[in-house]
């Protein structure tokens, strides 16, 4: 009975230990148009919404139990004229599994746009919401799948036929995640 308890300690320690554990990951993925709510998009230019246009790659740091931390560079965002910076903090709660742990995510941020283009329009606050797969491949290497939509309220700019309307992205990221 003894040898039992045990060994049930060491499981729930095993578990409790990989969900708790922090890690680094390198990503790069690319950001698809969701619903896209923008009135009369057709007068709002060409390649607005050409996928070649969309790619992303960033940081993510999960640090504590529960806190993720995102810095991601779009140089191609929404169109080839737009550069942004996606900053998110989010709640992430884990699956707590040894070497393959699924995850959710939510939480808030802001995209800060710059450049010639339509989707210049500054710093706006933004949503987002998501899951995944974390894995371990060898010691504190490992890989990440991701996949996030993103809800950008209030996009546009004065002037711009696409003021004040909303803004859905899906973004999906594959990254080399370094744990500790």
């Amino acid at each position: 009975m003894k040898n039992l308890g045990c060994f049930l300690v060491l499981l729930l320690f095993s578990f409790t230990t990989s969900a708790h554990a922090s890690d680094l990951t390198l990503f790069g993925g690319m950001h698809r148009p969701g619903k896209l709510s923008l009135q009369r998009v057709g007068q709002a230019g060409p390649g607005l919404t050409d996928p070649a246009n969309f790619g992303v790659f960033g940081i993510r740091y999960t640090h504590g139990r529960f806190s993720e931390s995102t810095f991601a560079y779009s140089p191609n965002f929404i169109e080839g004229q737009t550069k942004a910076i996606l900053l998110n903090s989010n709640l992430i709660l884990h699956v707590p599994l040894p070497k393959v742990r699924p995850y959710g995510t939510v939480g808030l941020g802001s995209v800060i746009t710059k450049g010639d283009g339509l989707a210049d329009v500054g710093a706006k606050f933004a949503l987002n919401y998501g899951g995944g797969v974390k894995a371990n491949i060898a010691g504190p290497l490992g890989a990440r799948i991701d996949a996030r939509g993103y809800a950008i309220p209030s996009f546009g700019r004065e002037g711009l036929t696409i003021q004040d309307q909303t803004l859905y992205l899906f973004e999906v990221t594959i990254g080399l995640m370094f744990s500790w």
